[in-house]
């Protein structure tokens, strides 16, 4: 997992990002990879790919993220997460999920044959 945060990383410092704009782009790779580990394998053995995608958009990057596990859509097929009053009230799960969609300009889900396809945009600004 550690490489793929790297080259994310990498990816979006060519590509002109802010530090700051850089550790977001790290934090919800990270988080998506963890997701696909626990939903699309179950935490087995798997292979992940990991694309860096900037021709669509001049001002934003596309991180392209690919795996043959499961069908899983981390938008509508993660845990559900309710907010309780009190945190010992709380479920564990869905935070990552919810914290990547706050973090994340636009995130896609498409299955493709026997392949999930997650797309996570970030915009420099």
């Amino acid at each position: 997992m550690n490489e793929a945060v790297s080259f994310a990383a990498q990816c979006a410092k060519a590509h002109g990002f802010s530090d700051e704009k850089i550790l977001s782009v790290e934090l919800v790779v990270e988080e998506a990879f963890v997701n696909v580990c626990s939903y699309a394998y179950n935490n087995e053995p798997g292979v992940i790919e990991l694309n860096c995608i900037t021709d669509h958009n001049p001002s934003g990057l596309t991180i392209e993220i690919l795996d043959k596990g499961k069908p899983f859509d981390l938008l509508s097929d993660a845990p559900s997460y309710v907010q309780a009053v009190d945190i010992s009230q709380r479920r564990i799960g869905g935070l990552g999920i919810r914290l990547m969609c706050n973090i994340t300009d636009k995130i896609t889900y498409d299955r493709l044959g026997s392949s999930n396809i997650v797309r996570l945009t970030f915009y420099k600004e």
